[in-house]
């Protein structure tokens, strides 16, 4: 950790950082950007196949959490585990 992050009263957040927010995966908009015109550029002999593609997808992650059914506190369905397998990892 750098010292503005654990000390922010004594080490002053440096000058290029300020009013920048956090993007510790770096600039995904401009990459999300540079892909879809990628993209366009690719199929562009064709009728927005890109735009499409990337509203249907948006349609999607808006209706799948609706639909999507929590089994657990962290979101997953317990089962058990076939004996075969059990036994396959008892043997690693």
């Amino acid at each position: 950790p750098t010292p503005h992050n654990v000390d922010p009263e004594n080490n002053l957040t440096p000058i290029k950082f300020q009013d920048v927010p956090v993007q510790n995966l770096g600039d995904r908009h401009a990459a999300y950007i540079e892909h879809l015109e990628g993209c366009r550029s690719h199929y562009k002999s064709q009728t927005d196949p890109c735009d499409l593609y990337d509203y249907d997808q948006k349609l999607m992650n808006l209706r799948q959490p609706q639909s999507m059914q929590n089994y657990t506190k962290e979101g997953f369905k317990k089962i058990r585990a076939p004996d075969r397998f059990v036994e396959l990892i008892k043997g690693f």
